[in-house]
């Protein structure tokens, strides 16, 4: 095996850990699993026993750390002392000087938080099953004299077996389930062995562990722990599962504290529950050690047996507000392959699809206040994006619907909660060049700060860019607009290095003044009047601030007035480009780019140290490299090097955990990793349209549709007037084929657009894929189709049978290759299609010739690229080159199964689909068009199957026109 093009963290040979290497993405970046405060987690191959392994290294935040080092020893001794079914054992260690590092079982599942975050409630039944597996990984654990102390969901694996696999039927009490105790990081060893000098950091002097699951003795910071500290642990476990969320939250950290200790257990939470399961778990939660079980076994047994008496299975109790839904059993494997990430391609793109998530860069892809490449999101943000859009299978391409106009389907009134906010835009007061951009930039960071808080709902900032200070407001009518009960307005006067800001907040409803507040400090102070505000604001509205929010409130990202002045300046330039309408891609795009970048550098200059503007970089980095602009080996360095400092400087900050995340997403492709950043990052900041968005788009990947969903619709709760995510969100209604949603979003999204042409030809592009109307198609077009992207107008005059117009159409787009895609598609292949429609076919044959000739030099030099081989299958397929074309259609559904990315995965299955219907492999083709419409997919609709030229061979098939009866209902 090769050596890897990018280095681990710290490493001077990445792949080469003693007889281990670590496992490459085609990407050819490392296989990363995870990562946590200690260390980061790969991927890799035993190259003596051919197992694959998990590789734990020690984090490049805390690199050449003594005190790490030990810790990092003592877990792993800890844990290879244990072997049991439900414990992940240490296979190998090395203490080698700065090569520290140890492999352990590779667990192919999830966290039992995230498992439980998407089924729990659980039945008592499954509950207790569940905790029975956990208390006997707890008494091996307890037989080697090791007291875990740190026992949580997040610390538990699932890995859930199919009932169709050989262990399913030992596991069927549990529905396939096995769970596995993971990490020793606290874990107390009690014998007398002498393990290591480094065994003096297990001294249980001062609180250790994590306060949500801590044992009364733990609060009490007792040095005496036992075993029995654990199987408390395991009752908020057990609670967790039954109820959706641990028996004690407290508001602060000191009131968990006194819960755990002293308060008694509120068992009335639970008195729906089954005598015999309360009995467990009030021995469980016991306060004094004494009243609990004896140790893990006795544990355990009372758990089975419990269990057994439960002979029936109550319906499941309603869930409470904020808390998961309950769900009576899980039979269906729920355990994504922790190879979650696609290779290269068409596949679905971030941000105009995905354009950026720090805060200077979301200005750019999300205006309200200009009008968004929409269309560019729609080639290749949908199913097989232009590739197929302009090659030939609209029914892969961008997501055509039908339209309405831009009065229908105004969106029904909810219920607006009294802690909801809109920030609108400050007031600049003063003279000189800067103080707009600082006005602006103090705006977003309160905005950003109020986010932080999960009892509030602030809505986004690019949702109030439009009620702009100087302009007449109605705050009654900007407050329904928007959905809020609560308005804050503002002004900032600089002067030199003093700042003075102003802030009243108003009651949208009567329009009374709650609270207003003058704050004056040096510039250095900024960050402290924006924690302070937002801490007025919080108690203003009643806001519940958990202690750790109180820490993040009172966070200053920087002490440099230097340093902050040159950050904001940096966001100035990319909100000139809101006004000078710099598309994603553009030249004008990327030299504003290149000037914030020069802004952020020298903010960085002054204050090494400044988190935000790495992690600002980091974006700016990855936008060159998602849109292609920039796809060198060099540039992805440059967005992992600036996302990891980031991380480095400021781990506890959301902002970070976004930069990194959008590094997996966009760079290694690993979308599973990818989701735990962004859900790191919508626990610090619940109130972050970006962190939702992020989260919606990698859970469709991970095909979790229905928690892409909730995201999707948190997102638009937080983003009501944001084009952005309106767009995107779009998307996951396609997925689900609730067309209803995805003609009204982007019809809520032309009323707010200066130019609502893209939006309109959204909506009727949805709703074509919906109901199939072809003549509502174009009557709804007909005022549009010159006011849209080119691309655009090819794809609509593709299935309306026009090929001569979107001939002409697509020889004028520029350039050789298509605009903006992720893998360099010859403009030639989608031609030789519409040359072909049009009967001319020895133009066409040389057209595929020469699309044929580029992609296999394509395909020789990325192998492992998917979408290459599929592009090349389409090009073999219009040379009538049969094994060639199924040989390569072949190879890319094998190189990326939908096992690996739900939406690319189901997109390769359909090009492939086609590929075979051109040589009458009928029966083939149509089992994989029955499999991808019965599923949730951006490739397969009802509309693009009837009209589409791509399917004129098999449209006379009666297996056929059932797909396009079935792709009437929605998936979820």
């Amino acid at each position: 095996m090769s050596d890897a093009k990018t280095e681990l963290p710290g490493e001077r040979n990445p792949l080469a850990y003693a007889h281990y290497r670590v496992l490459k993405r085609s990407t050819g970046l490392p296989w990363m699993l995870g990562s946590g405060g200690m260390g980061i987690t790969y991927k890799a191959v035993d190259t003596r026993l051919k197992i694959e392994v998990a590789l734990k290294v020690i984090h490049p935040a805390r690199l050449s750390d003594p005190k790490v080092e030990r810790l990092f020893v003592r877990e792993a001794r800890s844990a290879a002392r244990v072997l049991h079914p439900n414990v992940a054992p240490v296979l190998f260690l090395s203490d080698s000087p700065g090569r520290f590092f140890y492999a352990m079982e590779f667990v192919d599942g999830v966290s039992l938080g995230s498992w439980l975050s998407k089924h729990g409630p659980l039945q008592p039944r499954l509950a207790l099953g569940l905790a029975a597996q956990v208390a006997r990984g707890l008494q091996a654990i307890h037989e080697q004299q090791i007291i875990h102390r740190d026992l949580k969901p997040t610390n538990v694996m699932v890995v859930q077996f199919p009932p169709e696999h050989s262990r399913y039927r030992a596991l069927a009490e549990t529905d396939g389930c096995q769970l596995k105790i993971i990490d020793f990081g606290l874990a107390k060893v009690t014998s007398q062995m002498d393990l290591s000098a480094s065994m003096d950091v297990t001294s249980t002097a001062g609180f250790h562990g994590t306060i949500l699951y801590a044992s009364p003795e733990q609060c009490e910071e007792r040095r005496d722990l036992d075993v029995r500290s654990d199987l408390y642990s395991l009752g908020c476990i057990l609670w967790e599962m039954l109820l959706g969320h641990p028996p004690f939250r407290g508001t602060t950290l000191r009131e968990l504290l006194n819960q755990h200790a002293t308060e008694p257990v509120p068992l009335q939470r639970v008195e729906h529950l089954p005598a015999p399961v309360r009995e467990v778990l009030t021995r469980l939660l016991a306060k004094r050690r004494e009243d609990r079980y004896i140790d893990a076994e006795t544990t355990a047994a009372a758990l089975e047996a419990t269990r057994m008496h439960l002979t029936e299975r109550p319906p499941p109790r309603p869930r409470a507000p904020g808390l998961p839904g309950t769900v009576s059993r899980v039979t269906a494997p729920v355990i994504p392959s922790p190879d979650s990430s696609p290779t290269g391609g068409t596949t679905f793109t971030w941000r105009a699809a995905h354009a950026t998530a720090s805060t200077a860069a979301r200005a750019t892809a999300r205006a309200t206040a200009t009008q968004p490449r929409l269309a560019s999101r729609r080639w290749w943000g949908a199913g097989l994006g232009l590739v197929l859009v302009l090659a030939a299978a609209g029914v892969f391409a961008s997501r055509s619907g039908l339209l309405s106009d831009r009065r229908a389907a105004p969106v029904a009134p909810v219920k607006v909660s009294p802690k909801s906010l809109a920030v609108l835009p400050f007031a600049s007061i003063g003279e000189g060049e800067t103080k707009d951009y600082f006005a602006e930039g103090i705006h977003e960071d309160i905005l950003t700060t109020l986010a932080k808080i999960r009892d509030l709902t602030v809505i986004s900032r690019t949702s109030v860019l439009n009620y702009k200070p100087g302009v007449p407001r109605n705050l009654r009518t900007i407050a329904a607009e928007l959905g809020v009960a609560k308005l804050l307005e503002g002004t900032v006067r600089r002067a030199g290095n003093r700042v003075r800001v102003t802030a009243q907040l108003v009651d949208a409803a009567t329009d009374r003044q709650i609270w207003a507040e003058i704050f004056d400090g040096d510039l250095s102070d900024i960050f402290a009047i924006q924690g302070r505000i937002a801490r007025e604001i919080g108690r203003a509205l009643a806001a519940k601030l958990t202690p750790q929010e109180e820490v993040r409130l009172a966070e200053k990202p920087t002490l440099n007035a230097k340093a902050y002045d040159s950050y904001l300046a940096g966001r100035a330039v990319l909100y000139r480009g809101l006004e000078t309408n710099a598309g994603i891609g553009s030249e004008r795009r990327r030299d504003l780019i290149a000037e914030a970048i020069v802004c952020y550098e020298r903010a960085l200059e002054a204050d090494p140290k400044f988190a935000l503007a790495y992690a600002a970089l980091a974006n700016l980095h990855g936008e060159l490299y998602w849109y292609g602009l920039d796809r060198t080996p060099a540039r992805a360095a440059k967005v992992r090097e600036t996302a990891l400092a980031a991380l480095r400087v400021d781990p506890e900050s959301a902002e970070p955990h976004l930069a990194y995340g959008e590094y997996l997403y966009r760079v290694e492709r690993n979308f599973a990793a990818a989701l735990a950043e962004f859900e790191t990052a919508r626990n610090r900041a619940p109130g972050s349209a970006d962190a939702n968005v992020g989260a919606m788009l990698s859970l469709r990947r991970l095909d979790r549709w229905p928690e892409a969903v909730e995201a999707g619709n948190r997102a638009l709760e937080l983003g009501p007037r944001d084009l952005f995510v309106l767009a995107t969100v779009t998307e996951v209604f396609e997925g689900v084929r609730d067309w209803k949603k995805a003609v009204e979003l982007p019809q809520r999204a032309a009323r707010l657009a200066r130019d609502p042409a893209e939006q309109l030809a959204l909506a009727a592009r949805n709703r074509f894929h919906g109901d199939g109307d072809l003549a509502a198609y174009r009557t709804a077009m007909q005022p549009l189709v010159d006011r849209i992207p080119r691309t655009e107008r090819v794809d609509y005059l593709r299935v309306t049978g026009e090929h001569e117009a979107g001939l002409e159409n697509l020889r004028q787009l520029p350039g050789g290759t298509l605009p903006l895609s992720l893998v360099a598609l010859p403009k030639t292949l989608p031609v030789g299609w519409h040359l072909r429609w049009l009967g001319r076919e020895s133009e066409a044959q040389a057209s595929f010739a020469l699309a044929a000739q580029a992609l296999t030099a394509a395909v020789n030099e990325q192998p492992e690229s998917p979408h290459e081989h599929a592009h090349l299958a389409w090009a073999f397929a219009g040379l009538g080159q049969q094994e060639e074309a199924v040989r390569e259609a072949r190879r890319a559904m094998d190189l990326l199964p939908e096992s690996r990315d739900a939406i690319a995965g189901r997109n390769l299955q359909a090009m492939a689909a086609f590929v075979f219907s051109q040589f009458g492999l009928n029966d083939e083709a149509l089992k994989l068009l029955e499999g991808v419409a019965r599923r949730p997919n951006l490739t397969i609709t009802r509309g693009g199957l009837m009209h589409d030229p791509a399917w004129g061979k098999l449209r006379g098939e009666p297996r056929f026109q059932a797909v396009i009866v079935e792709l009437d209902c929605k998936v979820l």
